[in-house]
């Protein structure tokens, strides 16, 4: 029976690292194959240590410059210019390396924003599959990409790029952390693309109950909050009965999207827990009306 080999490559970003995490436990539980997962150091520095780690599950950290991890004011273009480049090599020499050892790669899976790694894989003649870890109708808006969100202009590109790497290919696989039940039609809205459901990416404890060990995602890039009294607060509403708000780690919102958000969760009546950063709380980033 061949041993399936997988190289799982993720955009350093929490969004990316910890559906990526369950996804490469997923396949090693469900298919048996060994998982080589690949990121920034600075972001691997941040997989907690009490996290389960499955056999068949390694990590291959590569330097993209920063290792102590990217900054708001650093230069965005730099930084993702860092990223290729030194990713591109990194990612040839696990390839390479595992095949002259007699281990090649089954398939590389990429996470979004990394169209870099597909033309790498293509040039070594290993399969590639793009994973997104947000369900299928999420899609980033036009407004938001182009000039009317500004921490996320370095996207546009890196879109355009991966849409004319996926129609170089014959029907390509994008697998999309959803499930069949919740998007049948959504998966198969786009026939030149091959849309696959592997959701919810989420610790089995939480899920299906297989492994009750897993109930940590794993990665977190930013330091938790110690204030409990959050839990306390949740424990006391009905079951679903919260709205729960978050933005990610990369988006920063003006002042007057804050005041709007606020609004609305005021207008709608309902409990709700939104998650602020430090740098939105200080007003930092708020100033950019």
């Amino acid at each position: 029976m061949t041993q399936h080999r997988f190289l799982l490559v993720t955009y350093p970003a929490q969004g990316h690292i910890n559906p990526s995490l369950q996804f490469a436990k997923r396949l090693i539980s469900t298919t048996g194959a060994d998982v080589t997962f690949v990121t920034a150091l600075s972001a691997l520095r941040h997989i907690s240590n009490g996290s389960s780690t499955p056999r068949g599950l390694t990590f291959a950290p590569f330097s993209d410059g920063y290792d102590d991890g990217y900054k708001p004011k650093d230069d965005i273009e730099h930084y993702m210019f860092e990223l290729r480049r030194r990713g591109s090599q990194a990612v040839a020499d696990i390839i390479v390396s595992s095949a002259n050892q007699g281990h090649p790669y089954t398939c590389v899976v990429y996470t979004i924003l990394l169209p870099w790694v597909a033309e790498v894989a293509r040039e070594l003649h290993v399969p590639t599959a793009i994973t997104r870890t947000a369900t299928s109708n999420e899609e980033p808006r036009p407004s938001l990409l182009h000039g009317g969100f500004k921490p996320y202009n370095f996207a546009l590109p890196l879109m355009e790029e991966q849409f004319e790497i996926l129609g170089k290919e014959s029907k390509p696989t994008i697998m999309v952390n959803t499930f069949d039940a919740l998007e049948p039609e959504a998966l198969k809205a786009i026939d030149k693309y091959n849309m696959i459901g592997i959701g919810p990416l989420m610790p089995s404890a939480f899920l299906d109950g297989k492994d009750p060990s897993d109930k940590s995602f794993g990665g977190d890039l930013f330091q938790k909050s110690k204030d409990s009294a959050y839990i306390e607060w949740l424990n006391s509403k009905p079951k679903e009965s919260v709205v729960y708000v978050s933005f990610g780690s990369m988006s920063v919102l003006s002042n007057i999207q804050m005041e709007e958000i606020a609004k609305g969760l005021l207008d709608s009546r309902r409990p709700f827990l939104w998650v602020i950063r430090e740098n939105q709380k200080n007003g930092e980033a708020r100033k950019r009306n």
